[in-house]
């Protein structure tokens, strides 16, 4: 099985590209708190992120540096020689799903989009057609437990 979910910041904006079929590419890194070295510091990981075609492109509309973000994804190996005749070797995520994570208030531009994919074609905003987020009540939690 070859799964991965992260969970962390991003490190900048999304870059934007094409590929020759036209197919959106989005290029990420996402800062993932790591492990404690035996002096005790807080290492991070920065982890290199693909998303493809609708994700690619939510991701460019509603992710800017900072966000908190959390991906799933496969894990993929990728290798090159450089000019020197050293191969380097490095992974990425090829990410098939995206989240908003952190309070409201730190995404108050998506506060109508809490959903873990793209909208489907008919809809605005991520939401069914003929419905808009004054339609939801919002869910205030003191933090500590679940609404429901």
């Amino acid at each position: 099985m070859n799964i991965v979910i992260l969970h962390g910041r991003l490190t900048a904006d999304p870059t934007m590209r094409q590929s020759n079929s036209g197919k959106a590419i989005a290029g990420f890194s996402v800062a993932v708190d790591g492990y404690k070295d035996k002096d005790g510091n807080k290492q991070t990981d920065f982890i290199r992120c693909t998303a493809f075609g609708q994700t690619a492109e939510f991701m460019s509309r509603y992710f800017t540096k900072g966000k908190e973000i959390a991906v799933e994804g496969s894990l993929h190996p990728s290798d090159y020689t450089d000019d020197k005749g050293v191969k380097h070797f490095s992974y990425q995520v090829n990410v098939n799903r995206v989240h908003f994570c952190g309070s409201k208030s730190d995404n108050q531009q998506q506060s109508a989009q809490h959903f873990d994919t793209v909208p489907q074609s008919g809809q605005q905003n991520g939401l069914p057609n003929g419905l808009s987020v004054d339609d939801f009540d919002e869910i205030i939690s003191d933090g500590d437990s679940i609404p429901f």
